[in-house]
């Protein structure tokens, strides 16, 4: 009965959904009306879409000097029980012109119909030229309620949010895709194992950080009780306002490329990404990204910069598209991930001032990068900014960047 009624009101939606885009049309040399569909079911495609959506528009807008027509976007963020994020889809309607996701349908179903009464529906990714990101401020704010509800709330698990702290993000075989198979720790994957975060937490803290583990419930539960790392994933506090908070508050954070990350560069704050396997979804576009690729290997070879980026290897989109073409990978060992991350904290601490021979390195790496990639990198990513952590490129620039 009640899909039978969802059915009904559906195509009762459609007459004022018609009559809706017959007035658009009128006045379309005034008023060109998008929809914006975000990608609600994934917490990064939550934070990140609309941001990058609003700084194209706004790119857009300034290039025709007020000219007509005047842009106006309608956004869904989805059926309220498929969001990723509910705090974070609050926060946006905040700033947002929304519309039920069942309205945009009844526009979208007409224009399929009938091309000439037809809305912009444009593809929102996070993988978009993001070079305005750190220009510019986040949209979305706290209010100082919430900064005192979180501080009480974390508190109950140790956290002290005015003293620093790096939220530590990494996907293991609780998320969806790809398994790490136990009996190969370099099998190419997305997904890693926690305690190989370890040690470079301890040596965080030592530096006199907290380190905060996130994710959303279903992660192996981190052993280590070391003072100072909080296993906030499987805390009883985990709600998605923190989830927000957390990643939004950071002085940094670690990352293998997962969710509460896009949150972190939403807020403008710089990520560390760790063994990063597939290029063509990253975020090279933004200098608040450094990373280091996963030594991509096959037939016992590693693979160059050059011939990755200048190949299809560099539009892989999963990690099962490699490893198809007999293409496997090396990760960092614990030693290598400590010495990475001790050393990004050390760039963080000097407002990312490289050394003239570590600067060569990242511009190297960047030009090729650029280069291999052309003109569909452009359109993709804009202009190279995101760095390849030198503590890398030194130790490999002999195979590497040959």
């Amino acid at each position: 009965m009640r899909q039978l009624l969802r059915s009904i009101a559906k195509a009762v939606a459609l007459v004022p959904a018609f009559v809706t885009l017959v007035a658009l049309r009128i006045v379309r040399h005034w008023i060109d009306v998008r929809l914006m569909v975000v990608g609600f079911h994934k917490f990064g495609h939550l934070a990140l879409e609309p941001e990058l959506a609003l700084l194209e528009i706004e790119a857009e807008e300034t290039l025709r000097e007020g000219r007509n027509p005047k842009i106006i976007t309608w956004w869904s963020f989805g059926p309220r029980r498929l969001r990723a994020n509910s705090y974070l889809v609050d926060k946006w309607k905040q700033v947002l012109r929304t519309k039920p996701s069942w309205w945009l349908d009844a526009l979208v179903r007409i224009g399929s119909r009938i091309p000439l009464l037809k809305l912009q529906v444009p593809v929102l990714s996070i993988q978009r030229p993001m070079q305005q990101l750190s220009r510019t401020n986040s949209r979305l704010q706290f209010s100082f309620a919430e900064t005192q509800s979180a501080i009480k709330e974390l508190a109950l698990i140790g956290v002290d949010i005015k003293k620093p702290f790096v939220c530590l993000v990494v996907r293991d075989d609780g998320h969806y895709g790809d398994v790490l198979l136990s009996d190969n720790p370099n099998f190419l994957s997305s997904n890693f194992d926690v305690e190989e975060f370890v040690a470079a937490s301890r040596a965080l803290v030592d530096r006199g950080y907290q380190v905060v583990r996130m994710g959303a419930g279903r992660e192996k539960s981190l052993t280590d009780n070391h003072p100072g790392i909080f296993d906030y994933a499987k805390s009883e506090i985990r709600s998605p306002f923190l989830d927000v908070f957390l990643a939004a508050n950071c002085a940094f954070a670690i990352s293998t490329q997962t969710g509460p990350d896009a949150v972190s560069l939403l807020f403008r704050r710089p990520v560390c990404f760790i063994d990063i396997p597939i290029f063509s979804q990253f975020f090279f576009g933004t200098e608040l990204a450094m990373w280091n690729p996963c030594t991509l290997i096959k037939d016992g070879v590693k693979i160059s910069l050059d011939e990755i980026v200048s190949s299809e290897k560099v539009w892989a989109k999963y990690t099962h598209d490699l490893r198809e073409q007999g293409i496997d990978g090396i990760r960092l060992t614990s030693q290598e991930l400590t010495e990475t991350v001790l050393a990004y904290a050390t760039w963080y601490e000097n407002d990312f001032a490289f050394s003239t021979d570590d600067a060569e390195l990242i511009q190297c790496a960047n030009d090729k990068i650029g280069a291999g990639m052309g003109a569909k990198g452009l359109v993709n990513f804009g202009q190279i900014r995101s760095r390849i952590c030198p503590t890398y490129l030194s130790r490999n620039a002999d195979w590497f960047l040959r």
